[in-house]
């Protein structure tokens, strides 16, 4: 059957004043080094050469009403990002650049990396994680209708990205297909699939329609027939990539219980209370109701020639679960989807209670899959857990701001996709015990005791220390990338380099107190202790510094 819909642009994008420049992390007063605050998503920065003196444009990805996506590489170590150009003329500036602001709060497997900005008299240039396997859209075109099964396994992933996006205060507000895109992991090996021409999972699983019959049906991985367990493999490879927030709103604290206002999204997708204009984070479980019906039904559940008609049903007709098109579906997917549709927000399920709901969680847990092998996880735990040992007997100290600050750095610009992809798998394990997917300290320490039982509460409370560098009572996922990574593979030359020419910030070859200020504390003030125990901290007295790159790689590597 082919699919009849089709995207389109949001409606309007008015009223974004509620996002706002990304403030200084250092909010609560300083009153030693110990509260410096170093959040990684402070390292996306505008930077101030053209970035074609960067970057290698290799293809146009996708052209859109506000501009076009790009394939690049990177010049020095050839890695490939996307780079989207937005026509400043197209909108008003505070607009343009908050897309930027709300993906510096935000720190998840399955939402998009931003890694850096380029400015030019015309454009603003956005330089992001690079989706190698296309978009829901493009699954759909090709292949058709979703399996139940691969639905599943998708939309999991995509309810942990709007969870997070809610926890962190903002609303998505245009959930769609082409807004949800995949990054495969790994390329398919020959001896598992024939090679069979190098289909996609999505194809390969639409041919089997025993393997999803089984797949729905089963209770254990290890009991499934071995064609199902090869199709979950090469599923495995597939990550979900949350994309496109220019209709993202970020909420402000002062004014969490107010409603927002102004239509966004795209017509299949809006909610009642968008329509309105008067609604809530609410309006992004509502959409993925939407979205689940139309992957697997290829139609929306509420249709229409014009955006006034589709916005008459959407107010006042029930969705449609009985048709023809929804009858292989199972029970308890139908019933999720009919609670994402409840009309009034206030008595729709919330992201919380989605991830618990009995879809994801009766026969194979998605989440479990997610995970990997957690004997290898535990591994790598284990040997972060030695690696730290000297501090547990006060033998080593914590490492310097500075430091921190240059390894974060290159953590989220240098870490390799195999590396990260590890962390990923380690970051879903340890979250999953906790009820909001967060690495708290309640489900660290937990994790912990179970991994290594001889573990102090003290000693637990080191390591997590070490690996919240923004103090927030959580471990994000580039601070685990951070605290797992090996040293020796970050902080090579090349690196090194390219941290000290993003503090470097007027090419003059010297780091000064006013650069590394401006990074790390956003040329915000500073009292006087924590100037003297920072620049005590990397062996210097004075803020008249002046750090050439032998005397930063000095300090940096502790020599």
């Amino acid at each position: 059957m082919g699919i009849i819909i089709k995207g389109c642009d949001c409606i309007k994008k008015e009223d974004l004043t509620e996002s706002k420049e990304t403030e200084c992390n250092q909010k609560q007063p300083l009153n030693s080094i110990i509260d410096v605050k170093i959040n990684l998503k402070d390292f996306v920065r505008q930077r101030n050469e053209n970035y074609l003196d960067v970057y290698d444009k290799l293809e146009i990805l996708g052209k859109g009403a506000f501009g076009d996506v790009y394939k690049v590489r990177r010049k020095n170590d050839k890695e490939i990002r996307a780079l989207k150009a937005i026509k400043k003329k197209s909108l008003k500036i505070n607009e343009l650049k908050n897309e930027i602001n709300i993906l510096k709060e935000i720190d998840h497997p399955n939402i998009m990396n931003i890694y850096e900005f380029f400015e030019d008299e015309n454009y603003l240039y956005i330089v992001m994680e690079y989706c190698n396997s296309g978009d829901l859209s493009n699954k759909m075109d090709d292949y058709g209708l979703l399996s139940e099964f691969i639905l599943k396994y998708v939309m999991y992933q995509v309810f942990l990205a709007i969870n997070c996006l809610h926890m962190k205060k903002v609303v998505h507000g245009d959930i769609k297909r082409e807004n949800i895109a995949f990054i495969k992991k790994k390329e398919l090996k020959e001896n598992n699939i024939r090679k069979r021409k190098e289909k996609d999972v999505f194809k390969l699983f639409n041919e089997e329609k025993e393997v999803q019959k089984e797949l729905l049906e089963a209770n254990n991985v290890k009991n499934l027939s071995e064609k199902a367990k090869m199709l979950l493999k090469e599923l495995s490879k597939y990550e979900i990539k949350l994309v496109d927030f220019g209709c993202a709103k970020m909420k402000k604290e002062s004014k969490k219980d107010k409603k927002l206002s102004g239509i966004i999204g795209t017509a299949f997708y809006c909610s009642p209370e968008v329509v309105k204009n008067n609604y809530d984070y609410e309006c992004d479980e509502w959409s993925c109701g939407v979205l689940m019906y139309i992957l697997l039904s290829g139609i929306p559940p509420f249709d229409g020639d014009t955006e006034e008609d589709i916005f008459k049903k959407v107010l006042n007709e029930k969705p449609n679960l009985d048709i023809p098109q929804l009858s292989h579906v199972s029970k308890s997917c139908k019933s999720l989807i009919s609670k994402l549709l409840e009309k009034d927000p206030n008595k729709r399920i919330k992201c919380p209670e989605v991830l618990k709901d009995e879809f994801f969680n009766n026969g194979i847990r998605i989440g479990d899959l997610l995970v990997g092998k957690k004997e290898e996880n535990d591994e790598i735990l284990k040997n972060f857990i030695k690696s730290k040992s000297k501090r547990f007997g006060g033998t080593e100290k914590k490492e310097s701001k500075f430091k921190t600050a240059v390894i974060a750095y290159i953590t989220l610009n240098f870490v390799g996709k195999t590396e990260e992809k590890k962390v990923d798998e380690i970051y879903r394990q340890l979250s999953l015990g906790d009820e909001k997917h967060i690495i708290s300290k309640r489900t660290f320490q937990e994790s912990m005791k179970s991994i290594f039982d001889q573990l102090t509460q003290e000693e637990i409370e080191k390591l997590f220390n070490d690996l919240d560098d923004n103090n927030n009572e959580e471990i994000e996922f580039h601070e685990l990338i951070k605290g797992l990574s090996d040293q020796k593979k970050l902080l090579t030359d090349k690196n090194l380099r390219e941290a000290f020419n993003f503090f470097d910030n007027d090419s003059s070859g010297e780091i000064t107190w006013n650069e590394i200020a401006n990074v790390i504390f956003n040329g915000k003030s500073i009292p006087e202790n924590v100037i003297s125990e920072f620049l005590e901290e990397i062996g210097q007295n004075d803020v008249n510094i002046s750090i050439n790159y032998d005397e930063f790689k000095r300090i940096i590597l502790n020599e």
